[in-house]
């Protein structure tokens, strides 16, 4: 998948405008997604991209359309950075043999708008 088709799977995501958002981001992979995230989110904004792969951290980039990315090497059952405006799991729920209390504890980390 492209950056373009993952931003066009993304066009509906809630973004405020008004203010630099912070989102995170589990199961990255190499940044596909997180990229087209970048692209829809206002400058100066910051995306934690989590994954388990050091190799697929490594391709991100520290940067992209104004927005910070910090990879993160972490699984999606560690302690989860917060508090964040939005959360992305494009690949990774289907991985997870806990879903409700992965669900819950992004409800514990994501900012109420």
């Amino acid at each position: 998948m492209t950056t373009a088709e993952a931003r066009t799977l993304l066009g509906r995501v809630r973004v405020t405008r008004c203010r630099p958002n912070r989102w995170l981001e589990l199961g990255c992979g190499t940044g596909t997604f997180t990229r087209a995230l970048a692209e829809l989110l206002p400058t100066d904004s910051t995306i934690t991209a989590v994954d388990r792969n050091e190799a697929a951290l490594r391709a991100l980039p520290a940067m992209h359309h104004g927005v910070r990315i910090n990879a993160m090497n972490a699984d999606a059952e560690d302690p989860l950075p917060g508090p964040v405006d939005g959360v992305l799991l494009a690949n990774v729920l289907h991985f997870v043999e806990d879903k409700e209390t992965l669900l819950a504890r992004i409800a514990e980390v994501a900012r109420t708008v």
